[in-house]
């Protein structure tokens, strides 16, 4: 089992904070020193929470632990945060998370 920190900050800075989200569609990281890979995309843009339009053309593979490894990752240099998309990650790692008042188990 593996437990995440469930983070309420909003005004978190670059970190090593990893926000599970369920309001986006994609995972995205705001350094490249976390990506094991990245890659060229075709540009997309991507709606920030507070509604700003930013593009990014990079994506990568992250592995947080040997055991859970994020995929398609979208890089957003100008962001403040790191967020893990809940569905995202159930699909494609075939977990099941539990959450509690300060926590997650994966």
């Amino acid at each position: 089992m593996f437990f995440l920190p469930i983070s309420h900050c909003l005004a978190c800075t670059k970190s090593d904070s990893w926000i599970l989200d369920s309001g986006e569609s994609d995972h995205i990281c705001s350094s490249l020193n976390w990506f094991t890979t990245y890659y060229q995309i075709k540009p997309i843009n991507v709606k920030l929470p507070n509604g700003e339009l930013v593009v990014t053309d990079i994506a990568g593979t992250i592995n947080l632990t040997p055991q859970l490894v994020l995929h398609k990752v979208l890089y957003l240099n100008d962001f403040s945060f790191n967020l893990i998309f809940v569905s995202k990650l159930c699909s494609t790692s075939k977990c099941i998370l539990h959450f509690f008042d300060n926590h997650c188990e994966l």
